[in-house]
Formats: structure tokens, sequence, C-alpha cells
């Protein structure tokens, strides 16, 4: 669809379906898949299974509590390095501990220029804070912003990552990055249930989350300790054993895609983890198995014991628990992207800690890098207290409070409308700067959050809607295949990037299960104008599984393993129209498959005729110079380029009015005309109080032929009291 202008007239439920083959454990949540008369369905089917879920957390809880009583363990811990430590529940005989993940990040991401060339600041709206404890409400950075979800204690790493996120700028170097979003605050014990009962399930649900952010996870390979200097949490204690957990799609992971799958408005992020910089220095003080009462302290020695997280495998597959999940969005974190209060991409260099992919089927995780060193934040000792921490508990919530400003901006160009979490997720991946080796890769995944190049698509597809730069598709048993057609002038790099909320698929108790994880098989490619097939992007490990190609520089071809594919053209060569497939192999699970794509350097084709209407108006030198762009506007006089051809007026001729108006008795009429010869052409007329919103078909009507031109109109009435009326024309070309 393509406008030719608004003009002033006159003033006056989702239900889940288990995967099949599963593995889980000790895990209990699959097994109220199974429970009559639970579902994720709204209403009382949902509230049932959150309400089960809850049980079924505290459950675990009290067994784990029960146990820790009985053998003496601290159920909650302070770290070396300052790290939170707390008893979860216990899997198969193995207490599991989550730890925490401990203004210049805001212009890493390009958060700071969305809001001043957008001027959103996330008021509205709320992000969904789950950590080892609550945001301190009282802190004067958040005025009465932040709610308890739980009644817990307050804690100086949640309120840190709540700061990241939401701060308002008392002090300025702390300012968050949407300082105007509220916060719902929970701990972490009975997360799967909250997320469930607290995640969008359909657009412009005011009390439901868009966003939410944990930065947390199980302490997995080696973790500071709080009476020694190292814990082994691993397997085993020799040289040969590791930790089993990297890489692994366990339950936790499994209970996330559940949950992201049955609230596909909600886009979860998670913290990569700090495994990296895990390394025990040689004669340093360290606990094998340290949940077992009788382990004493050894001195570390690497020719007997298992490597640091970070030399094993060079640092790659250091990813453990919920972050492997599909359907998240997991945050590594790299050094600060500025410089003088400029965004400098150059400067997004690798930490030192943040965790690495692959996962054990060859996933890219992270998904996406941002600033994660060194970040200024409020802290819960006072009402005015800050530090400054490092950790991809500080890069995930840099990266969701840059979210919901897009979630916000959205809102604004498309009222009571919101973006799929798979929309939002594929426009971060699309629009983010590629870091490390081309094309996606283990370190950094698909690169560093860019909040405003991500603003401006969005801004972008609202103002040229038949593009279709953004969109919501679906394949089913009777729509196997989605095709369309793009144009692309060959000069400038051409991008397609879809995604999709995979099924959950079959956890596994195994390490480095090379079975794919992905459920329903989803397929891009992009055919050119001489028929070459550009394919998206796959990792050389996929199929290798050696250590070496985990550093190996993404390559193309299909793509069996990631629901996220993109394909780049970097240099067309070729101008013309591109033809954008999807289709999927094997069968669909649930029958059907929604799914997100994003494109960029492309513009609508012209068919029917109009192929080569820019030859026919403009020179070669001015095609050349992008002067014969579709939107543009040669003339300067407010329609496009297109809209003049179609109308059969010269695009590089000013015209004194884009159509005739007039008031009459009936209401206010547009008139325009269309040369005889222009056909494969639908028109289209609407009418609006306010030329914003509320647009209103109005009937078209042809009036008569008059010297070879068909001349239409359209008669719009509006409502008795409505002092104003705009009318705009809409065509089509088929």
């Amino acid at each position: 669809m393509r406008w030719s202008g608004a003009f002033f007239i006159f003033t006056s439920g989702i239900l889940l379906v288990p995967a099949s083959g599963q593995t889980l454990s000790d895990s209990r949540f699959d097994c109220l898949l199974r429970e009559p008369g639970l579902g994720f369905q709204e209403g009382q089917s949902r509230k049932k299974m959150v309400k089960r879920m809850r049980e079924v957390s505290q459950e675990r809880r009290d067994a784990a509590r029960l146990e820790a009583s009985l053998r003496g363990w601290k159920v909650r811990r302070t770290l070396k390095n300052g790290a939170l430590s707390e008893l979860r529940f216990i899997e198969n005989g193995k207490p599991i501990f989550y730890t925490t993940k401990n203004e210049d990040a805001g212009v890493s991401t390009g958060a700071n220029l969305v809001r001043a060339n957008y001027g959103v600041q996330g008021g509205g709206l709320r992000v969904g804070v789950w950590d080892g404890g609550a945001v301190r409400r009282t802190h004067q950075e958040f005025g009465n912003r932040v709610v308890l979800g739980d009644n817990v204690d307050n804690s100086t790493h949640a309120t840190h990552v709540g700061g990241t996120i939401a701060a308002s700028g008392v002090q300025s170097w702390a300012l968050g990055m949407a300082p105007q979003v509220g916060i719902d605050t929970y701990d972490w014990f009975s997360d799967t249930s909250e997320v469930t009962n607290a995640g969008a399930t359909a657009p412009n649900q005011a009390d439901r989350l868009y966003v939410s952010n944990h930065s947390y996870g199980p302490g997995s390979g080696w973790e500071r300790g709080e009476d020694v200097d190292w814990e082994w949490w691993g397997n085993g204690g020799g040289a040969g054993d590791i930790e089993q957990d990297f890489g692994r799609y366990s339950g936790a992971a499994r209970a996330m895609d559940v949950v992201a799958y049955n609230s596909p408005y909600l886009l979860m992020f998670w913290s990569a983890g700090n495994d990296r910089s895990n390394n025990p220095a040689t004669g340093s003080d360290v606990l094998f198995r340290p949940w077992d009462d009788t382990s004493i302290p050894v001195a570390y020695d690497p020719a007997i014991h298992p490597n640091g997280d970070g030399n094993y495998r060079g640092g790659y597959d250091s990813i453990a628990g919920d972050s492997v999940a599909k359907n998240v969005l997991s945050i590594g974190a790299v050094n600060d992207a500025q410089s003088g209060g400029v965004r400098v991409v150059s400067r997004a260099s690798m930490s030192g800690f943040s965790s690495w992919g692959p996962v054990d089927d060859g996933r890219i995780k992270p998904d996406i890098v941002a600033n994660g060193v060194s970040v200024s934040s409020p802290t819960a000792s006072s009402d005015t207290s800050y530090s400054t921490f490092s950790g991809t508990s500080m890069s995930s919530p840099n990266a969701a409070g840059s979210a919901i400003l897009l979630v916000d901006h959205y809102r604004n160009l498309f009222p009571g409308q919101d973006m799929r979490a798979s929309l939002l997720k594929g426009l971060i991946i699309h629009t983010a700067d590629d870091l490390g080796t081309p094309g996606p890769d283990y370190q950094n995944g698909w690169g560093l959050m860019n909040a405003i190049a991500a603003a401006d698509l969005i801004q972008a597809h609202r103002d040229n809607q038949a593009i279709g730069l953004m969109v919501e598709e679906s394949l089913s048993g009777s729509a196997t295949d989605y095709q369309r057609e793009v144009l692309s002038d060959g000069s400038g790099e051409i991008k397609v990037t879809i995604c999709w909320t995979d099924p959950a698929g079959s956890s596994t108790g195994t390490s480095d299960s090379r079975q794919r994880r992905l459920v329903n098989d989803l397929n891009l490619r992009v055919v050119g104008p001489d028929g070459t097939i550009h394919r998206p992007f796959v990792m050389p490990f996929v199929g290798n599984w050696s250590q070496g190609s985990m550093s190996s520089a993404a390559t193309t071809g299909v793509n069996s393993v990631d629901n996220v594919e993109q394909v780049v053209i970097s240099s067309p060569g070729n101008g013309g129209v591109y033809r954008v497939e999807v289709d999927f192999s094997g069968n669909l699970t649930n029958g059907s498959q929604d799914f997100s794509m994003v494109m960029s350097g492309v513009s609508q084709p012209l068919t029917g005729g109009f192929e080569v209407w820019q030859s026919e108006q403009f020179t070669a030198a001015e095609i050349a110079s992008g002067l014969a762009d579709l939107d543009g506007d040669f003339d300067n006089d407010g329609l496009p380029n297109i809209g003049e051809y179609v109308l059969g007026r010269d695009p590089k001729e000013a015209s004194p009015g884009a159509f005739t108006v007039t008031q009459s008795g009936e209401g206010a009429q547009l008139r325009f005309s269309v040369p005889e010869e222009v056909e494969g052409v639908n028109f289209e007329a609407q009418m609006s109080s306010d030329g914003l919103s509320g647009w209103t078909m109005v009937p078209l009507q042809f009036e008569m032929k008059l010297n070879g031109r068909d001349i239409y109109r359209a008669v719009g009435t509006p409502k008795s009291g409505t002092k104003q009326i705009f009318m705009r024309l809409r065509f089509t070309l088929e």
C-alpha cells in the first residue's frame, strides 16, 4: 500500500502441546502439562496453571530448605566477589544455587538517541525485574514507579539492575535507559509461575509485561566461594572432568521456552553469564563438591584438576541454565561503546568475563551484546547510594531498558498495537552492529544492540507501510510457504531476518548432545533477479562439532538449528525484483507457526507494467543518484514520485495541488483523475477527524471520462459536531 498524502479539507490461547521424548530428571514443571484441566489459555485454565506452578516451586523450595537444614548448608551466601548465591532446589541429589551475574551504557546501545529523536521515555509501560531480592522502592531515582511483586528484602544487585533500566537521572551519570518506565520487582524463587502470570499474550494489555529482565543463573563450573577462593560445581574433580551443564538444554531452559511460547508478546532478557573469568590460579584454595560437608579445601593444581571455565575450550561453551533457551534474548557484555558522549562501535571490545556459546546443538548464543563494564547505578544501602558494577548482569538490563523504548515508540506510531516478542527480538538482531568475525559468532552473537537503528526502522516502516519492512506472518499445513517480492536498486545492502517463537524442545540430561532442539524448522532464502539463491548464515561448528570450528566465521547455507535466520546480500550488483521465500521442513508441531520478518535495503516492487517507470521519467544519472526512488519527492510537492506517476503526473514537475477538493452540501469531496492506460491499480479513499488515526473508508465513485482520463471522486461526511475532516487516497499496485 502507498499513501498519496493526508489532506486537510475544511475546518468546522495458545495451548502448548508437550514435546515428545521429554527427559527431565527431577524438574516437575513438565508434569503439569499433563494434568487435566491445566493449560495456558487466557482465563481460568491459565490461572490454574500458574497456581500449580507456584505450588511446585514452593514444594521444591521447601524440600531444598529441609535438606539444607539436615545437612547444615547455608541457603543464602555472599561470595567473595560480592555475588549473591541462593539455594533454589535440588536436582539429582545436587543442590542448585542461583547466582547473580554481576549514562554511558545508554550511549552504547543508542538509547539516548531514541529518547532524544523520538521523545519516548517508557512512560505507561512496565518492565519485570526478577532477581535475588527486591529493587529498593524508596530510592530517589525511582519516585513511585517500583511495585513489589514479592514481599522480600531489598537487594543491591536488583536495585542496580532496576536503576540501569529505569533510573530517572537525579544523578545524571546514573540515568537509566527508560527513565519513566515502571518496575515490577520479584525474587527468583517462583520466576516460572510469576512470569507466566505476568507475560503479555496479546497487544495492548495494560496489566501485562512486554519486557522482563533476569540477571542470574545457576552456579556452574567454577564459582567464587564464600570461605574459599573457588568452588567447583561441575562433575568430578579430575583433570578431564567438565561442567556438563554448559550449553545443555536443561529443564530450566525448556521451562523458559514453555513460558515464552505461551506469552508470545513477552520478550525475556537473560544475562549470558560471566564464567570466562572464572579461572582459579595455581595454589588457590578450592573446594570440590561444596554441598558435601565432608569436602575439604585443597590447593588448585591445573595438572590434576578441572580447567578454569575460560580455559576449557578456549572460553567457548560456557553458557548454562535459562540463557540457553531458544526464545529468550541472551545478552553478553562488551566494553563501553562510546567516546566523549558519542557512540563509537569500534570501542565495543569483548569483556574479559562474558560467557560465550555455542550451546550444545550449535545454536547461536549469546544473541547480542551490550555494555556491561563499569556501569553506574543505584544500590540498596540507602535512598541516595550508588555503585559501579560490571557483568552480564549489567549488560542485560542495558539491553532490556533500551528495548522498552522500542515498545513505546511502536505504540506511539501504531496505537493499540504491539510487536510480538519474535518481531522485537528479530528487530534487535536485524539492526545490531556486527562485531568480531563477519556475520554472527559465538562471542558477540549478532552484534552490539543499536536501539536508534531499530527505532529508525520502526519509523521507516510506519512511513512506508506499503513496503512492509516489519511484518508478522504464519505458515501452516494449508499455507506451506510465504513469498513476497521486493525491489532493489542494486547499490545498497539487502538484509532480511526472520524470527519465530519456537515450541519448547525436549530437554536433555547429558552433556554435548548434538540433537537439535529446534521443533519447527522454518527456512529463509532470497532469490535474485538472475535466479541466484541467497541463503542464511550458518555456523561451521554445526555438523563439524570440533573445538576449532567454534571460532570459525559464519558461512551461508541451510540453517536447521536456529529460530533466527538472516540473509545479507552486501553488494547486490543486480538491481530489480528480489523474491523472499519462507517455508518449512518436516511437519509443524501444533499445526502452524507464526513468524516475524524484518527487512532493510528494499522498496516496494512495481508490477502490472510499472517496472520501467523510472527509465520513462528519469535519466540514467538521476536514477543512479537515487532521485528516482519510489518514495522520494523529486519536485518537493508533497506527493511521492511513484504516486505522481500512477496518477498521470510528471514526478519531476511540481504540481499546484495534490487533488481538487471542494466542500458542498454533501460534505467534503476529494476528486482526482487517472490516465486510461494505467492498469493494475486499486484505489481507496479514507477520512479521519484528526488526520492521524481513526481512518474510515469513504465510498469511491467513478464519475466520468474526460479527455482520455477517468475521473473519480469520494465524498466524506463528518459526524455531527465534528469541526474538521481529513481525507487521503491510498493505492495498491497489483
